[in-house]
């Protein structure tokens, strides 16, 4: 058989043999392999096939590589026959570049924009068997263990029940060895969550035990698609006013306090949607596939507040001195120490948490003149069992309040992004806010903002300035000033919150994180595995 320009038609071993000993009453003894893909042939780059052992083929050079597949999506076809016993088990691997060179998908972890399956099964005597393997979208940069193979995202063990090959037929329900497509452990992981047709999580989530969670069952129900500016309450379990079949909402309590889990199998918020949060909860979004913001995420001034002449709320709330001005609420960076004519001003407040964001905790306020002002940022976690992307145009913002005059500004809050594949083009931010300027007159501090610039302070005009919020590579607030004579003060800037970003293969960063990925206060790790 010959290879055509669409597709591959190859016979490995003795086919020719086998089929010339054939008869009416002797069926031959062969597996079929037929490629598909999902994924547009002008994105496809490349699909290479391995056959050996199991326990090689991870080493071994490639037999053959297609470059090319049809308008249906088939990729090419290929025949196994065994070589000794006609029982043998062998395997295959198939490697497809989405985006990138197939070339460039080499194993250990093969990286992103790279789909891997693997197949392993026994020949049965005298019975053709046929092998589909669907090279899916949902798998591009799914790395799985070495005897698994991804299906709809999930990894799952590669090894396929012969006998459960309906009609011949050996599809992903036989995937399992037997067992199922439950997850085999070939790297010390196995999926934690299922639903959304097939999808799932091979990794421990931070924060929430994802097991517990309730997804859509269908393969295309649980899209969350936000197009339009509306607000997500944690509260309530509000996402864009409505509570519908296509997420699920759960408060889970735990030793910090609660967190509002929105379950999902993909979520999106689109270029011209700003989604707000209401309410001082953390938010965790988790998603079986996707998450993609190219809006606007925020929590801005949605943690820890304030009443009027007192400490800041949270944590790190910024302490209050009658006739100063407010420190600035701290969180990983200290907040700025509030003005004080002829004295010291009353200190900032201090770090806490953790750099992992485990537990997931809010940004702290500043010391305020009046109640409900110097909030600090909110929390937001996304997690996905495929990828989290931030667009070129997307903002997640999670920025302290803006101190009012004489306060405090509020400490940036926390973002952790979570998934195998991690993408920032846009831009991720937990600054602190600027004080509030001193004086008879309102001049209010800016909040912190989706750049890596601080948020100024008020304006001194005739008095004194609120010191600005961190921002970038500076994660303390400044103080606030203080006039040479009179009483007016300004209150001290917010300190940095945190960002923390959990992947497999290394986060691509092409916008801004603020703080800075070289401070403590923005770090990266790996992806827990399951217990």
């Amino acid at each position: 058989m010959a290879m055509t320009s669409k597709t591959l038609a190859l016979m490995v071993a003795s086919l020719a043999a086998a089929l010339a000993t054939h008869t009416a009453c002797r069926e031959p003894t062969y597996v079929s392999l037929v490629i598909s893909t999902d994924v547009a042939c002008s994105d496809l780059q490349g699909t290479s096939i391995t056959v050996g052992r199991l326990n090689e083929i991870e080493e071994r050079a490639p037999l053959t590589t297609v470059t090319t597949c049809a308008a249906d999506g088939t990729v090419g076809s290929l025949v196994v026959t065994p070589s000794g016993d006609a029982s043998e088990e062998f395997a295959v691997r198939v490697v497809s570049g989405v985006k990138r060179n197939v070339d460039e998908c080499k194993a250990p972890d093969y990286g992103q924009g790279c789909i891997v399956a693997r197949r392993a099964l026994r020949f049965v005597e005298r019975t053709p068997l046929t092998l589909p393997i669907a090279m899916r979208a949902a798998c591009a940069g799914v790395a799985c263990g070495p005897e698994q193979t991804c299906v709809k995202g999930a990894c799952v063990d590669a090894r396929v029940d012969s006998a459960r090959c309906e009609g011949a037929g050996c599809d992903e329900d036989t995937l399992g060895g037997g067992g199922g497509a439950g997850g085999r452990d070939g790297g010390g992981v196995v999926p934690t969550a299922r639903g959304c047709g097939g999808l799932g999580f091979d990794f421990a989530a931070s924060n929430v035990d994802v097991g517990t969670l309730t997804f859509p069952e269908g393969a295309d129900d649980g899209d969350v698609l936000v197009d339009q500016s509306c607000p997500i309450n944690g509260e309530s379990g509000d996402l864009c006013f409505v509570r519908g079949e296509s997420y699920a909402f759960q408060r889970v309590t735990t030793p910090a306090g609660d967190v509002a889990v929105f379950s999902m199998c993909r979520f999106r918020v689109q270029p011209a949607a700003t989604l707000e949060v209401r309410g001082s909860l953390p938010i965790v979004i988790v998603a079986l596939d996707v998450i993609d913001v190219q809006g606007t995420f925020s929590a801005v001034g949605s943690g820890a507040a304030s009443i009027a002449k007192s400490k800041g709320g949270g944590q790190g709330g910024g302490e209050y001195l009658s006739g100063g001005g407010g420190g600035g609420g701290g969180f990983c960076g200290r907040g700025g120490a509030g003005g004080l004519f002829g004295g010291t001003g009353a200190p900032g407040g201090s770090p806490y948490g953790t750099p992992e964001l485990v537990p997931l905790l809010i940004g702290s306020a500043g010391a305020a003149e009046s109640n409900g002002y110097c909030a600090g940022g909110g929390a937001i976690q996304l997690t996905a069992g495929r990828s989290v992307t931030v667009g070129a145009g997307g903002r997640l913002n999670v920025g302290g309040d803006g101190g009012y005059y004489y306060s405090g500004g509020g400490s940036g809050g926390a973002v952790l992004l979570e998934a195998p594949a991690v993408s920032i083009a846009g831009i991720v931010a937990a600054n602190g806010g600027g004080g509030g300027g001193g004086g008879t007159t309102n001049h209010d501090g800016a909040a912190g903002g989706p750049s890596d610039r601080p948020a100024p302070g008020g304006s001194a005009g005739t008095d004194s300035a609120g010191g600005e919020g961190s921002g970038g590579a500076g994660v303390d607030g400044a103080a606030g000033l203080h006039r040479t004579e009179g009483t007016a003060r300004g209150g001290g800037g917010g300190g940095a919150g945190r960002v923390r970003i959990n992947s497999r293969t290394p986060a691509e960063v092409s916008g801004v994180v603020s703080p800075s990925l070289d401070t403590p206060c923005a770090t990266r790790g790996p992806l827990r595995s399951t217990p």
